[in-house]
């Protein structure tokens, strides 16, 4: 499951081809992040040229660096006060940086980034 704002060209086109993936970022590409959130602006305006791309069995966006990937059939939409709802059903996964041992998930909360603690075997 997704949200994202119903102005957004990104909806637009998952409704329109009823497929998208879900691109979990490393903990150190909170630039990236920026950049698809249109708090930073590329000078030429293209955002899929800050970094390479592959596909996977929907042929939707996959961000060659992720932490993981997770590709989707649009299984249901809602739209909820300003966010679409986009409930995917997952057709294939892409365990990137998880399998290469590099570092952890970016999470985004309260306006900020962090890095969620390790966990402690007991």
């Amino acid at each position: 499951m997704v949200c994202a704002h119903h102005k957004s060209r990104a909806v637009a086109a998952i409704l329109e081809n009823r497929r998208f993936c879900v691109n979990v970022l490393r903990a150190d590409q909170s630039d990236l992040s920026d950049i698809f959130a249109g708090r930073i602006e590329l000078p030429h305006g293209d955002k899929f040229d800050c970094a390479e791309w592959g596909s996977l069995e929907t042929g939707s966006p996959v961000l060659e660096s992720a932490h993981a990937a997770f590709d989707c059939d649009l299984a249901q939409h809602n739209l909820w006060g300003t966010h679409y709802v986009l409930v995917g059903e997952v057709r294939d996964v892409a365990c990137l940086g998880v399998s290469r041992g590099i570092g952890g998930p970016l999470i985004y909360a309260n306006r900020a980034y962090c890095v969620p603690a390790p966990l402690n075997a007991a």
